[in-house]
């Protein structure tokens, strides 16, 4: 039976997908003595690479924006091997006009694709608009400042890019909070656009603003892991968390394998295990809105038949009738052999969410079969894949309500004494996950000054 220790006064934190991989790695850089638990026998939760007749396929995030000095400190403390992009070209799919390029990064929200007309009204209603006194949906937010046109297709293509949600239900004010940020402090879209060139003109970087973990997310988990040696502990149910002033004795209870539940000795608790009742005595605040169902396709085929456009990907547009939301080019925006072999090409293809058809009635079979169908029709090509691969997976909804739940869990965590992170509450997104971890180390390291 193997026996759980925490070195007293350390660090517990619980789950090991990316939000409690970045606070472990965090915690250990600080000098914090974390030790990391997981149910699993491997770390990466719904993030960890999956291999696949040689294909390396990631079902989560997988690309890091490392131009947060916290997710650069998480990849650099790992020791993983890191590329920059090899293609950064991304394009929109649109009813009757077919492709489109789209703007890089910010540059979306003041250059979309669309219609003459639908650009001098996106310009008119920008300069006119202000910032919103309360929160809105995402879709009202874009059509107020960004006219109905743009303002319906920015609306869509950050919530298919990132959420694979329905922009009428996601918060403006949770999926767009630095935009809104700026929008406040400057009175206006223009002033915050001003502003954030003056501040990416003062601040030039030749560093890479997105890498790829060369070896995957499975390596970049692994990685980290090993660095915490025996401080990593797989296959671990934590059964109970005590508040601080009714356990001497330690505030978590955990089960290892076959073992009898212990209780171990730890200073601060950071839960990354998704907001879970079950454990606490007084649980957490529950988040508003459903996780979206989607199915992550992967389709690989040899390049002497096709080979992929040269660029990051593809979001399937508003009026489109399909289930597809966007299609990434991954074996051309990665170094070659990263995903696959150097004779090969793979998509992958993000199909479901909100705002769509369910999936949940279809077999992965017919999943497969309509992706086939609607990527073809997207790219104009005969594509012929050697090999289809389905990923059923749930993805976290910003929805309205999200930033009133995110206070009442914030005073939870409080009263608790327990530090919150994970994509349920924390950002979908790799780099906002570790820019939270690194909230939360500093906090416990202040305290432990």
């Amino acid at each position: 039976m193997l026996e759980v220790r925490v070195v007293h006064g350390g660090v517990a934190i619980v789950g090991a997908g990316l939000g409690g991989l970045c606070a472990a790695a965090l915690a250990a850089d600080a000098g914090l003595e974390p030790t990391l638990f997981d149910t699993a026998q491997s770390p990466g939760g719904v993030a960890r690479t999956v291999v696949e007749d040689g294909l390396r396929l990631e079902p989560g995030a997988s690309t890091l924006l490392v131009q947060e000095p916290a997710l650069a400190d998480v990849v650099r403390w790992s020791g993983a091997a890191t590329s920059e992009l090899t293609a950064t070209d991304r394009w929109v799919f649109l009813a009757g006009r077919g492709l489109r390029r789209l703007a890089p990064g910010p540059g979306l929200l003041l250059r979309p694709p669309g219609s003459r007309l639908g650009e001098v009204r996106a310009l008119i209603t920008a300069f006119r608009a202000t910032p919103p006194s309360s929160d809105v949906s995402l879709e009202d937010y874009c059509r107020s400042h960004f006219g109905a046109e743009y303002g319906r297709l920015i609306a869509w293509l950050v919530a298919s890019g990132v959420y694979a949600g329905d922009p009428s239900e996601l918060s403006a004010r949770a999926c767009l909070g630095p935009v809104l940020a700026l929008e406040s402090a400057q009175g206006g879209l223009w002033g915050a656009a001003k502003a954030f060139r003056q501040r990416s003109r003062a601040q030039p970087s030749r560093a890479p603003r997105s890498v790829v973990a060369v070896g995957g997310m499975a390596d970049l988990a692994d990685r980290i892991v090993a660095q915490l040696g025996d401080s990593w502990r797989p296959q671990s149910t934590v059964v109970r968390v005590d508040p601080p002033h009714e356990s001497s004795a330690g505030r978590l209870t955990v089960k290892t394998g076959g073992g009898q539940p212990r209780r171990t000795p730890s200073r601060s608790v950071i839960w990354a295990a998704g907001q879970s009742s079950q454990p606490f005595s007084t649980p957490p605040p529950q988040p508003p809105g459903q996780p979206a169902d989607v199915a992550v396709v992967f389709l690989a085929g040899q390049r002497s038949s096709w080979v992929p456009p040269h660029g990051m990907g593809v979001l399937v547009g508003p009026d489109v009738p399909f289930q597809t939301r966007g299609i990434l080019f991954e074996s051309e925006y990665t170094p070659p052999g990263a995903r696959c072999s150097a004779s090969q090409w793979l998509l992958k293809v993000i199909f479901g969410g909100k705002g769509r058809e369910s999936i949940d009635g279809l077999t992965d079979d017919q999943i497969a079969q309509r992706c086939l169908v609607e990527i073809r029709a997207v790219l104009d090509a005969p594509v012929s894949p050697d090999a289809i691969y389905v990923l059923r997976r749930r993805i976290p909804q910003y929805v309205l309500g999200i930033p009133e739940w995110r206070q009442t869990l914030t005073q939870w965590s409080a009263a608790s004494d327990v530090h919150l992170t994970g994509w349920e509450s924390s950002g979908v997104g790799v780099r906002d996950l570790a820019r939270n971890a690194a909230a939360i180390v500093a906090d416990i390291s202040s305290r432990s000054g």
